[in-house]
């Protein structure tokens, strides 16, 4: 390349890079991610008050879906919805009543970007199928899901096994999970097929020490926390409870409990 060829290529890259420089990063909510928003908060009224008015395309387009501080967070580059706490975003549907709902994941799906979804159900009575669980396994970016206060009186670890994008999954204060049954046929074991797990949190739950063994198959957990089981006796870590990246391991709030290593 002579010099005038290297002088104009120059130029090209410095225009290219002034031109990236001036663009504003996007911070709007995107139209698709907006009106799936819509159908995910008229959801629980055309469930349970199909009389009452529901919120319009106008409605939820008069305010920029990722100024919802608290309820939904979006990229700066991209515009994409990144997290969803579904808690916050149907707060003013405190009072459906004392009948259970099961919620329809895949208004999730058009969400191509989420990265963090809370879905605590001790306010809305909500529930999730294990059919419903492996829908989320086509959200190709979830890394955190938070299950606190759903009841589930079914096996959900085969279909939690299946989102295997997963780095932190919170399944604290469970209601009418059947702990004999989680306890006894170390089913947590499914979750090693989770190679990005990094955190796992089975806070205030019923669980015993004989989960322990197959709650050490997860081989990629840094921090695994159990406080407020009921937890006895010594956690004995390298036998049986092996996890060579684990870092924390909070047993707070179980009986005499503590750690032996060897």
């Amino acid at each position: 390349m002579d010099q005038m060829g290297r002088f104009c290529c120059y130029i090209f890259i410095i225009l290219v890079c002034v031109q990236a420089s001036i663009i504003p990063p996007c911070s709007a909510c995107l139209e698709e991610d907006q009106n799936a928003l819509l159908l995910l908060i008229n959801y629980p009224i055309e469930s349970f008050s199909p009389s009452s008015n529901l919120i319009t395309n106008k409605e939820i387009h008069a305010t920029d879906c990722c100024n919802w501080t608290g309820v939904v967070k979006c990229s700066n580059i991209t515009g994409r919805v990144t997290l969803i706490d579904l808690d916050e975003l149907l707060y003013s549907w405190s009072s459906i009543g004392s009948e259970y709902w099961y919620l329809n994941t895949s208004l999730f799906l058009p969400f191509q970007e989420l990265k963090s979804l809370y879905l605590y159900g001790y306010r809305y009575n909500l529930r999730v199928s294990k059919e419903g669980l492996e829908r989320l396994s086509g959200l190709t970016k979830l890394e955190e899901l938070y299950l606190n206060y759903i009841p589930f009186n079914e096996s959900i670890l085969p279909s939690l096994a299946k989102i295997v994008t997963l780095k932190i999954l919170s399944l604290s204060r469970m209601k009418e999970w059947d702990y004999e049954a989680a306890n006894n046929s170390q089913g947590f074991e499914r979750l090693s097929a989770l190679s990005k797990l990094e955190e796992l949190y089975l806070d205030f739950n019923d669980f015993n020490e004989t989960i322990l063994p197959s709650l050490g198959k997860i081989a990629s957990l840094k921090k695994l926390s159990l406080s407020n089981n009921k937890i006895t006796g010594r956690v004995p870590i390298n036998k049986g409870f092996t996890m060579s990246k684990l870092e924390e391991l909070n047993l707070d709030g179980n009986k005499n409990t503590g750690v032996v290593f060897g």
